[in-house]
């Protein structure tokens, strides 16, 4: 988890972000597969979001490869909004959301 801005979100394609308030960015989350199905990637966001709140930050952004489809379903189903595409430094390509909290 970040607190400062990530120069790869200064620019989205094909939609916009939610919102222009400072942001925290989560980089990775990650479960053990003993333990996946148990809620920890909801508790571990819902931490972030404690953090983030605590020091006035409204916005949550990430992003991940379009092809992970588990990651991608987690975040929907804790209230991210899909916003569009990033490109990394490598030029990559990652889908961006975002959450106001």
């Amino acid at each position: 988890m970040f607190l400062e801005p990530e120069s790869t979100y200064d620019k989205i394609y094909d939609g916009e972000w939610l919102s222009d308030y400072p942001y925290t960015v989560v980089h990775r989350v990650a479960v053990s597969e003993g333990n996946k199905g148990k809620g920890i990637s909801h508790e571990i966001m819902r931490f972030a979001e404690k953090i983030s709140k605590e020091r006035n930050i409204k916005s949550m952004k990430i992003d991940t490869h379009e092809d992970n489809k588990v990651m991608r379903s987690m975040l929907e189903k804790n209230g991210y909004t899909y916003c569009g595409i990033i490109y990394l430094e490598s030029g990559d390509t990652r889908v961006a959301y975002e959450k106001l909290i």
